[in-house]
């Protein structure tokens, strides 16, 4: 069987039943409800990057405005995915707000907090409201008259805006005029501490487009204001960088970024109390399809949620727990002379990204050092991380830096970052046409005779070089001075450096160049230890699993005997509980660590093999991508990455399995002990660093 006769998930429906998981959490009872509230925020974060990015291609394809990308997506933009994503999304924000007003509101009311959704009926509110209209919010308003026909408004992407239907006075009694109002939301907070009362012990919030819904007949003299509606634009971000011809790309990116706020509407979302003939006259003066037009709730933009203030912090939310030390690194004479005699791995966040930050530290300062090489897919702001980059360069060690420019929504952040490790000294190397670069790889070296291979030491992660993430994303760096790594990772920045050189690596796996085959060699060696009478296993874990070639030959491993136990955090194309995936069992866990990490374990017969990698194993990470996956090769670190993920696959309480009508099912089995893996992975890295005697 090929390709075409296997049954596979629609990858836009597979991230919206992910996205559905997300919701799941907000339900939750038993979590803080602060905790809710931010999965409320993930959920509504998500979604409209979804619009702005997947509905936004489809919607390009589909009206001639760009080419369908073969390179990444299958061939699936078609007027019946925009529909089944639009049912979709309506079912899921209709339980979105249920959560909301039945569920998050009344909680917050129970411990003494009141975000309001309705006029304030105490004096000493309504006066103070008035003050702070007056005084903060009017000289931020730009009202807008609706002239269909006569004059276009264009609403900007991701905003709050308020409808107002209006009454002049003296005119005809069914005579009306229309109008758009902005919520400042980016000069003034969303949600509005209120003074507390001597009558109760509440904490008061408003959101802040009611207050202006209480004061707009000071913004519109001489009309009757009859009524007033939330509505949100989400609009096409994509930069469509034709990066084979542009020999500025940085300036290429500077001048497409200015353009992101203009593109074409996806999504229009309105207050569902809205009157059709009001909707109809906002969609004709904005120049929006009124079938991008999704009912919703009061309230949009609610991933602002985020921002809600806990007057009781840290109560009513989950306070993670300390980042934990190596006792090793932390005994070693120094960090440097710790990797070289051993291999490490960090697992963030349970262990402190301190140990990345002190190594690039150490280095620049360390006379053996006499170059540093990184890649930079998303920078962190405030970045500890550059500023040692800065420090080696400053001391005189040549610093390298490939800086992905094409990292979808961090082009800004990483343009001027970039350009600030440029001012310190740092060589910047920008991009690579047609590409993206999406490894994760740093490199310390000191160079030894001429003619002899490169030493140091090599840093591969899961994740990002970002300090910021490392706190919320779960990932795993690998430290080595391993000289085949070593040697693999400095041909890898030769390549990125533009090196004509056929690529030939010894330990690393390297999208386009050797990653794709290596894999169907691993499951191959699997379905041929089946055949031999024992035992093929696979454990696998990624964000994403979309690329048809590889689920085929999941599913032909299954066929088999091959068992296969697949934990996907996001989109996932492979149909579980079906003839040809019966041995497949897919597992999707979401819990306060974004769960990141990409590692493909192979039983290969009781001699196990272990990869970290950067890549997901969507069609764009194997075959246009630069990733790298590297092995594991200390046994005793190999064995820690599986009991982890055997603990993720244990989990009874946050891990749900994927069925074959795209449902999250609990594994919820009140018969075993309770195992909520990210607690017990912590419990599991803190007794292993206890069992280390200092």
């Amino acid at each position: 069987m090929d390709a075409s006769t296997y049954p596979f998930f629609r990858r836009d429906m597979s991230w919206l039943a992910f996205n559905e998981r997300v919701l799941m959490e907000a339900a939750d009872r038993t979590l803080p409800v602060y905790d809710r509230i931010k999965f409320l925020s993930i959920f509504s974060s998500n979604l409209e990057e979804f619009y702005t990015v997947r509905v936004a291609y489809h919607q390009a394809v589909l009206q001639k405005r760009r080419d369908r990308n073969d390179a990444e997506e299958d061939a699936d933009a078609d007027v019946h995915i925009l529909q089944a994503i639009r049912e979709t999304v309506m079912r899921q924000d209709d339980h979105y707000y249920r959560i909301f007003y039945d569920q998050i509101l009344p909680t917050l009311e129970e411990h003494g907090i009141r975000l309001r959704t309705h006029a304030p009926s105490h004096p000493d509110h309504r006066a103070y409201l008035r003050r702070f209209f007056h005084e903060e919010v009017f000289p931020l308003l730009y009202p807008m008259l609706l002239l269909p026909g006569k004059v276009r408004t264009f609403i900007r992407s991701g905003r709050v805006y308020l409808a107002v239907r209006l009454h002049e006075i003296g005119a005809a009694e069914n005579e009306y005029s229309y109008a758009l109002l902005n919520v400042p939301t980016d000069g003034l907070p969303r949600f509005v501490d209120m003074p507390r009362l001597q009558t109760d012990t509440f904490h008061y919030y408003s959101f802040l487009e009611d207050i202006i819904k209480e004061h707009l007949d000071v913004v519109f003299p001489g009309y009757e204001v009859l009524d007033s509606y939330s509505i949100k634009v989400s609009r096409d971000a994509d930069l469509l960088l034709d990066v084979q011809r542009t020999e500025d790309l940085p300036g290429e990116i500077r001048k497409k970024v200015k353009t992101r706020k203009l593109g074409a509407p996806t999504r229009f979302m309105y207050d569902g109390r809205m009157p059709e003939d009001v909707l109809h006259y906002i969609c004709s003066s904005c120049d929006i399809d009124p079938e991008e037009a999704i009912r919703s709730g009061n309230y949009v933009n609610l991933q602002d949620l985020a921002h809600l203030p806990n007057p009781f912090a840290p109560r009513l939310e989950t306070v993670t727990p300390e980042p934990l030390l190596s006792r090793q690194l932390e005994q070693a004479p120094s960090l440097m002379e710790g990797i070289r005699q051993r291999d490490y791995l960090i697992h963030v966040p349970y262990h402190t990204y301190d140990y990345v930050v002190r190594l690039l530290l150490e280095a620049a300062f360390s006379p053996d050092v006499s170059e540093i090489r990184l890649t930079q897919y998303r920078v962190a702001e405030n970045s500890s991380i550059i500023s040692a980059l800065e420090a080696a360069a400053q001391s005189g060690k040549k610093v390298s830096v490939f800086v992905e420019l094409k990292a979808r929504f961090d082009e800004e952040n990483n343009l001027r970052l970039s350009e600030r490790m440029r001012r310190s000294g740092i060589r910047i190397v920008y991009s690579m046409p047609g590409l993206k670069v999406h490894a994760k790889t740093a490199l310390i070296l000191h160079h030894p005779r001429a003619g002899e291979r490169p030493q140091g030491i090599a840093l591969l992660s899961t994740g990002n070089f970002n300090e910021t993430t490392a706190r919320i994303y779960s990932d795993t760096t690998l430290m080595t001075a391993n000289t085949d790594i070593v040697h693999d990772v400095y041909r890898l920045f030769r390549i990125l450096d533009g090196d004509p050189e056929p690529a030939r690596f010894t330990r690393l796996l390297v999208a386009r160049y050797n990653m794709s085959e290596a894999i169907t060699h691993l499951i191959d060696r699997e379905i041929e230890h089946v055949k031999q009478g024992r035992r093929g296993y696979m454990l696998l874990k990624m964000n994403g699993l979309q690329d048809k070639n590889v689920i085929t030959q999941l599913y032909k491993a299954s066929e088999a005997g091959v068992e296969i136990d697949l934990i996907v955090r996001g989109i996932c194309c492979l149909v579980p509980d079906m003839p040809q995936s019966r041995n497949i069992r897919v597992t999707r866990l979401v819990d306060m660590y974004l769960e990141h990490s990409r590692i493909w374990c192979f039983h290969n017969a009781g001699d196990e093999e272990v990869f970290i990698s950067s890549a997901d194993w969507m069609k764009r990470n194997l075959y246009n991508r630069i990733e790298t996956a590297c092995p594991v090769l200390d046994p005793v670190l190999r064995r820690e990455i599986i009991d982890i993920l055997e603990i993720q696959l244990s989990d009874n309480i946050k891990a749900c399995r994927i069925d074959s009508s795209l449902n999250n099912i609990y594994k919820h089995n009140s018969s075993a002990v309770p195992v909520r893996a990210q607690t017990a992975i912590y419990r599991y890295l803190k007794e292993k660093e206890e069992a280390i005697s200092l």
